[in-house]
């Protein structure tokens, strides 16, 4: 948890570490910088291999497990949140309507 102190500093609760605004400036400006958030069709591709039949479609059950598993892990209240977005059509959702809404916001 973080908690703003003044302009420029930041300290991390629980924590003694500071970060000034120079190596904060270092950190977001490195070589490369932050990743574009890519393609829709990218993220396609990932949950292509969870949808065996190639509907488009994959079930919410499954689609919380991912999301709360695998790779930077969500919680069960952000999942629920992200859920609220889409259409849960008969206990499955279009990834591909998932993706839209979610790199458009």
């Amino acid at each position: 948890m973080r908690r703003s102190g003044r302009c420029g500093e930041t300290k991390l609760t629980g924590s003694n570490y500071t970060v000034d605004f120079e190596t904060f400036s270092k950190i977001l400006n490195r070589p490369g910088g932050f990743r574009d958030p890519g393609e829709p069709e990218e993220y396609c591709r990932g949950f292509q291999v969870f949808d065996k039949d190639m509907t488009g479609f994959i079930g919410v059950g499954q689609l919380r497990y991912i999301l709360t598993n695998l790779g930077e892990k969500m919680s069960d209240e952000e999942v629920d949140e992200l859920l609220k977005a889409v259409d849960t059509n008969n206990g499955e959702v279009n990834y591909t309507d998932l993706v839209r809404t979610v790199l458009a916001n």
